[in-house]
Parts: structure tokens; sequence; C-alpha cells
């Protein structure tokens, strides 16, 4: 009987220490989420800015606010036009200074993973491709604090989008390159 009990408080333990951990892990998942819903939100406070030439006339909008209407039932995101914008923000930065990390290169390769990744599902890649956009944005003038903060949201959401998707490829290239993009904004 003595045996039976110690055997018993033994599973019941093994057990307990399981539904912990797995407390611990839903735990660390909606943290993660309220992170996604801030970061959102203070993705959703940056001023974007239009230029539109008609003519010989500039035509400058530094609103807030963008109104999108439709029905997006069955639509499909064009990977094209926002691949091709991607593209043209990365070809923009500089040239890497003397025993500085190549950020262009980084960033193409991270770009052409995020295009050729399985595991992420077409709004997983959409949603990377606008992150790692805004990443080449912030490279522009990365000593710049809010740049600096832009670049860190973009890092992290792309680093959660590997996470979620379960994109090996992508986040073995991640814990490589994290470091090298995170020294050139000194983060």
């Amino acid at each position: 009987m003595q045996r039976y009990k110690k055997a018993l408080k033994n599973v019941e333990n093994f057990y307990k220490a399981k539904l912990h951990a797995k407390d611990r892990e839903i735990e660390i998942y909606r943290e993660k989420s309220n992170d996604f819903f801030e970061i959102a939100k203070l993705q959703a406070q940056q001023t974007i800015n239009v230029k539109a030439i008609a003519g010989n006339n500039n035509v400058n909008d530094h609103s807030n606010n963008l109104n999108i209407t439709g029905n997006i039932t069955n639509s499909t995101v064009s990977f094209g036009d926002i691949n091709a914008q991607v593209t043209n923000q990365i070809n923009q930065l500089p040239a890497a200074a003397p025993q500085q990390p190549d950020l262009k290169a980084l960033l193409s390769q991270l770009q052409a993973l995020i295009q050729s990744d399985s595991q992420l599902t077409d709004a997983s890649r959409a949603y990377a491709l606008e992150q790692l956009q805004a990443l080449a944005t912030a490279a522009q003038n990365p000593q710049d604090s809010a740049m600096k903060k832009i670049a860190k949201q973009s890092m992290t959401l792309l680093n959660n989008i590997s996470s979620v998707a379960g994109s090996i490829q992508m986040g073995l290239f991640i814990k490589q390159a994290w470091p090298l993009i995170a020294g050139i904004f000194g983060l």
C-alpha cells in the first residue's frame, strides 16, 4: 500500500509539473499576443506620407488617416507589388561601411527566405514583407531614435512570425542575422 501511494504521488507530481509547464506556455503566448496588439497600435499611429504628382503640381498628404473601402472577401494579396516595393526599399540602402555587416545583403536574403518559405501562409508572408519593408525604411537612418523603435518592432514581429509559422529556415536566419542587424541600429 505504501508503494502504491508513493507511485501515485510521483505520477501526480509528474502531471502537475507538465500542467504547470503548459500553463506557463499559454501565459507566454498571451503575452506575445498582447505585444502584437501593442505593436499594431504603434504602427497605426505612424504618419503615412503620400506624394502625388499630377502634371507639375506636387501634393503632399501627411495625414494619419487611411480609409480603405470595398469588399475584400475571397481576394488575394498581390505579392508582386509588395515584393517590388521591398526590393526598391532595400536597393535604396547605402553601401555598407568598412568592417560593418552588409545590411542590404542581409535584408535581401531575408526577403528571398520569406518569398520561398512554404511554412508561411499568404497572410503571414505579406505581413512579413511589410515588416521587412519597414525595417529597410528604418535602415535609411539607423541612428534616429524613431527609426530604432521601428526597427526593433519590425525585428520582433518578424521573429514572432517565424516562430508562429514554425519556419525553420527563417528562424535559423533570424538567429544568425539579428545580432548583426541590431548592431547596425545600436540596439
